[in-house]
């Protein structure tokens, strides 16, 4: 029997396989007979190349995969060289990874405009601003950059 031939009596018996990338994976497994044990321990390599993954990696975490014909599937993670002729596939319950953002993301660089050629520092800017209470107005954009830099050249001319 080949993979496509166990797929199928997996099928007859109502059992869904699938792959984690190294192992494969039958569900239900309280469906599985004794013969279709042994095809698909006969079959592993074969299946591992046909069947894909619907979780993520065992080893990382990682739900992204890639493959070229006729070999398993690899983890994007722990094998990163992928070749540019790759097939790719990203499991559903991947989570891709956001960076970690500051608080004020972007906010300090519109506070340098704003301080520019000016006597006052973004930071006694942000401190004068945050005394006023306006930072949530900064992070959310409600203050334009032309009121920061009003505001700052207010604050400069105070010192």
């Amino acid at each position: 029997m080949n993979a496509a031939g166990v797929i199928a009596l997996a099928s007859v018996h109502g059992v869904r396989l699938s792959s984690t990338g190294v192992c494969v994976v039958a569900m239900p497994s309280s469906k599985l007979t004794d013969e279709l044990r042994r095809e698909i321990r006969a079959n592993k390599t074969e299946l591992l190349r046909t069947v894909e993954p619907t979780a993520p990696c065992p080893a990382c975490g990682c739900g992204q995969w890639w493959q070229i014909p006729n070999e398993p599937w690899h983890c994007r993670a722990c094998e990163p060289g992928m070749p540019l002729t790759a097939t790719t596939l990203t499991v559903s319950c991947h989570k891709a990874r956001a960076q970690p953002v500051s608080f004020h993301a972007g906010l300090d660089r519109k506070l340098e405009i704003a301080c520019e050629s000016l006597t006052l520092t973004p930071g006694q800017l942000c401190q004068d601003l945050q005394a006023g209470g306006d930072i949530p107005d900064l992070v959310s954009g409600a203050l334009t950059l032309q009121a920061i830099q009003l505001a700052a050249r207010t604050l400069a001319l105070m010192r």
